[in-house]
């Protein structure tokens, strides 16, 4: 039996990353090609909690993106917990976005996921 292995990248930080000069996302796109992973179907895939971040590796690189959702935890309830600072992704924050991870789980906000993102995790 044959196994196919596929890798779920993250990029940590992008926003940090690039405003220290150290940006992933215009360094990513050589370093799929230099790897052979830039054709489809690749066997990776590159996951961020930032929505802007994935939004622009959407127009850099072929890959499939994941967007990922935080959170603070689950009350007794079941109910998602969204406390600052888990409320909403990091970059929103940063931009003066009030959108919270609860408004990315909405109809329009899933359909605006679904645009460039394959997979949607916690």
């Amino acid at each position: 039996m044959i196994a196919e292995v596929f890798t779920l990248a993250g990029t940590k930080h992008s926003t940090l990353h690039t405003a220290l000069g150290l940006s992933v996302e215009d360094r990513l796109p050589f370093i799929l090609r230099d790897a052979g992973w830039t054709e489809m179907p690749s066997p990776v895939a590159i996951q961020s909690f930032e929505v802007l971040h994935l939004k622009y590796l959407d127009t850099r690189i072929t890959v499939k993106l994941a967007r990922l959702l935080d959170a603070e935890g689950v009350d007794k309830d079941g109910n998602i917990v969204l406390d600052p600072p888990y409320a909403q992704p990091y970059d929103f924050a940063l931009s003066g976005d009030k959108r919270t991870y609860y408004d990315l789980l909405t109809k329009g906000g899933l359909a605006k996921i679904k645009a460039c993102a394959a997979f949607l995790a916690p």
